[in-house]
């Protein structure tokens, strides 16, 4: 009896723990369709939100540290709710916020929360499902936590858009002039108001969502009845061998370098893919004779059609592949889907390179965010394979996302202007040195088993 409750309550803590992955997904994305509005309402140029999205990095960066050092002495459930509760709480109120200022504490306040999440979230789902007794599951919940993050990404424009405003200036809607990357810091003074915007309802919205996952993950440490402190258990015993603590920070540093790597791709590509189209595929337009090419040329502004379109392939094979892996990960193991990805990466990468024709790229496009879609979880489910986890390693593991998140898009847009195939030229090198660190990763991990046996 106590074992049926026990999977009981494991099964609802993972259905709220997903559930927060698709709130918090879905809060995160919703600063991109709502910029306009937010501008508007503070009176500051959508250049000026460059200090929000600094805030949300800064923000993200304190989340991660404090949560792996709090998750490995206290309870993760009450920690996750209550970094939750704040996160919700503040963007309640987000769409009242009259200043820039008051918008960028807001921000960091939702980065810290989806720090703390990203770190204590995957410790969450490895220790609900152990490897030693639910392995099958185990993978399949934490594809499944970032499978949802994705879902709520791409639940956020179609929640949003019914309470967005419509503005133009000079003729031009502005959503339209930022995707294309137009200057604009014109006076928000200038903006013809076509339709006003019900940022309030919205935030409050999002905020309730939220806030209804801190009160379940609150509601689940308070029936359990656990000590808000934690046994720290396995990690004292590998610390207490110089031999296998050696082996472990090795291993941790090359899942750091892997991490920089695999996550500053993902996020270059994403942000860049728009851009990429619009450079590279665009004055391809009037030389292909096929019928959908042709049709896209009919169009009224066929440019920004063909990169619309770009972006759209990346993200469906990105969400569709990580849904997919909710299974693929029961039957396989994390290393071969590792390689898979990789190679997936690798190859098509070189494509974007070398390829000109438009329906190949797109092609190359959609696979791309497939071998992308599920490297992160799977990282941390080859981990888990060797070592048991703690915070302090997790928040490594994310601090090196954070990183990667940081630089390498830094680099794509610094290199953009001079040399347009940036984009794939850098994931298609990060795909090569992150080949090299898992090769030695997974021997680093064997090495490590060898030694605890």
């Amino acid at each position: 009896m106590v074992k049926e409750e026990s999977k009981v309550r494991r099964i609802y803590s993972t259905a709220i723990l997903i559930f927060s992955f698709v709130a918090l997904g879905m809060s995160t994305a919703m600063i991109g369709p709502a910029l306009p509005d937010l501008a508007f309402k503070t009176h500051h140029s959508t250049k000026d939100y460059t200090s929000v999205f600094m805030a949300r990095a800064f923000g993200f960066l304190i989340g991660v540290v404090i949560g792996g050092k709090v998750s490995d002495k206290k309870d993760e459930m009450a920690v996750t709710g209550l970094a939750i509760l704040l996160c919700g709480a503040f963007l309640f109120f987000l769409g009242t916020l009259p200043t820039l200022m008051l918008v960028s504490v807001v921000i960091l306040a939702e980065g810290f929360a989806m720090g703390i999440l990203d770190t204590v979230g995957n410790i969450v789902a490895l220790r609900l499902w152990p490897t030693d007794k639910h392995e099958a599951t185990q993978k399949s919940v934490m594809q499944a936590l970032h499978a949802g993050f994705a879902v709520g990404g791409v639940l956020c424009p179609v929640i949003a858009r019914p309470f967005l405003g419509e503005y133009r200036v000079d003729g031009d809607n502005v959503a339209d002039v930022l995707k294309d990357g137009e200057d604009s810091s014109t006076d928000i003074l200038e903006w013809e108001v076509v339709t006003p915007g019900r940022l309030d309802v919205l935030f409050k919205i999002v905020g309730s969502c939220v806030i209804a996952c801190s009160v379940l993950f609150l509601a689940e440490f308070v029936t359990s009845r656990r000590p808000w402190t934690r046994d720290q258990g396995e990690s004292k015993e590998v610390a207490e061998n110089a031999a296998l603590s050696k082996l472990q920070t090795r291993f941790s540093w090359l899942l750091f370098s892997f991490f920089v790597l695999c996550v500053g791709s993902e996020i270059s590509f994403a942000q860049f893919i728009y851009s990429y189209a619009q450079r590279n595929l665009a004055p391809q337009l009037n030389s292909s004779t096929t019928n959908f090419i042709q049709s896209i040329a009919e169009r009224d502004d066929p440019v920004r059609y063909l990169s619309s379109t770009a972006t759209f392939m990346f993200w469906m094979g990105f969400t569709l592949f990580r849904i997919i892996a909710i299974v693929q990960s029961r039957f396989m193991k994390p290393g071969t889907m590792l390689w898979m990805n990789l190679g997936g990466c690798i190859i098509t990468s070189a494509g974007l390179i070398f390829v000109k024709a438009i329906e190949p790229c797109l092609i190359l496009t959609f696979f791309y965010g497939a071998s992308m879609a599920n490297t992160f979880p799977s990282a941390f489910n080859l981990a888990a394979s060797y070592m048991e986890l703690d915070g302090a390693m997790a928040s490594k593991f994310v601090v090196g996302s954070a990183i990667g998140w940081m630089t390498l898009p830094s680099l794509c847009i610094a290199v953009m202007d001079n040399f347009s195939k940036i984009l794939p030229t850098v994931t298609f090198v990060s795909a090569i040195l992150s080949s090299v660190i898992m090769l030695f990763t997974q021997r680093m991990g064997e090495r490590f088993l060898a030694n605890k046996i």
